[in-house]
């Protein structure tokens, strides 16, 4: 009888969890980046939530934090794409409040001018 680990270890080694654990990795790392960039206290109210194709999608907690990443932007998606991601076009913002569902929606793109 397998322990639940090996099942675990062998689903993420092989098929759809592989997938998903990659990505996850994928994001982990961009998170990172990100962290790199942001102030440290704005890593409590903004986080990456996705990175599909040329979107780099980030969650922010409240309304404030969304204009305030919006503005700062252009230097998230320079740092992200010198640094392993080039082919990010555009930030999407979503404001997720812990007592509700999705509120607001936007995008951010930009270009690096050398």
């Amino acid at each position: 009888m397998k322990l639940a680990s090996e099942i675990v270890q062998n689903a993420c080694e092989h098929g759809i969890a592989k997938n998903v654990f990659d990505h996850i990795q994928v994001l982990k790392a961009v998170a990172k980046k990100i962290a790199e960039v942001l102030p440290n206290s704005w890593l409590l109210h903004c986080q990456v939530a996705n990175l599909r194709d040329t979107v780099l999608v980030m969650q922010v907690d409240a309304s404030v934090w969304a204009t305030k990443l919006h503005y700062q932007s252009p230097v998230l998606l320079e740092h992200v794409r010198k640094n392993g991601w080039p082919a990010v076009k555009t930030i999407e913002i979503f404001v997720i409040s812990p007592d509700s569902k999705l509120l607001i929606g936007s995008s951010v793109a930009g270009e690096i001018v050398a």
